[in-house]
């Protein structure tokens, strides 16, 4: 009883230990970041980073890209973990954990990987900033690990189940980015 009575504050500091290495890493003062250098497929000129960021709210994205051709292209979080050779698949499957229908970028019902559409100007360039609110970047759900690709037309959020936005033109993997304290 009394060796049970003196490892009591030990026991008691080992838990508290524990459940602080279990908190998210915005709550120790770090916050949880990914970026993705996207590479032009072959016979297309797109490319550019983008970054983002876990906030309590979502994912903050930021994209600056270049290289596009003017107009609306679909911007997609892709099942598939790599980029090795986009160009071959025309429409590859969009990273959808939740088994819902392909939908607009803004819609509650939709692939978690329809983030719409960018808008490139009439000199090729885009930068979106936006927060998305149904992405993640860790737990079952995470985006890391995944390829995010523009593609060559606009999503049609009606069109089942991609959107026919045409083949990849620009694609990268999503990485956790090391972080500062």
């Amino acid at each position: 009883m009394r060796r049970a009575a003196r490892l009591a504050p030990a026991f008691a500091l080992l838990v508290l230990g524990c459940a602080r290495s279990s908190e998210a890493p915005e709550a120790s003062g770090h916050e949880l970041a990914a970026a993705a250098e996207l590479a032009a497929a072959p016979g297309s000129a797109a490319h550019g980073t983008v970054t983002m960021t876990f906030q309590s709210g979502g994912v903050h994205i930021v994209a600056d890209l270049e290289g596009l051709t003017p107009g609306a292209h679909a911007f997609t979080i892709l099942a598939a973990s790599g980029c090795a050779s986009p160009d071959s698949v025309p429409s590859p499957a969009h990273f959808n954990p939740t088994a819902q229908p392909h939908g607009d970028g803004d819609s509650g019902m939709r692939h978690l990987g329809d983030l719409g559409n960018l808008v490139a100007d009439e000199g090729g360039r885009v930068h979106l900033d936006r927060l998305e609110r149904s992405l993640t970047l860790e737990g079952p759900e995470a985006i890391v690990g995944h390829a995010l690709a523009v593609h060559a037309r606009p999503d049609q959020p009606t069109v089942q189940p991609d959107g026919d936005a045409g083949p990849v033109v620009a694609c990268g993997v999503i990485a956790l980015k090391p972080q500062r304290p």
